[in-house]
């Protein structure tokens, strides 16, 4: 899962992108692989379903949300989560 991240980290320096979304970017997809590895024994990016990114989501609402404070929840297809798609081989 290490070699697609740094192919897609690669492609927005390559494009010109600001290292800060580069550094973030990394951050959030390191999360979430490190999720998946953890909380559903998943090792390849073809083997995530949008019910596991879907838990991801849930799980980043719980540990982030402020006491008392219901946070609105959007599916996975209405979220952008990068400017550029991240594609899965």
């Amino acid at each position: 899962m290490n070699k697609e991240i740094e192919k897609y980290l690669s492609e927005l320096e390559a494009k010109g992108y600001s290292k800060d979304l580069r550094r973030s970017s990394e951050r959030v997809l390191n999360n979430l692989q490190l999720y998946l590895q953890e909380a559903w024994l998943i090792k390849r990016w073809n083997e995530a379903e949008e019910t596991h990114l879907n838990s991801y989501l849930v799980h980043l609402q719980e540990i982030h949300r402020p006491e008392g404070i219901i946070l609105k929840t959007n599916r996975v297809e209405d979220q952008t989560l990068f400017p550029m798609a991240l594609h899965i081989e």
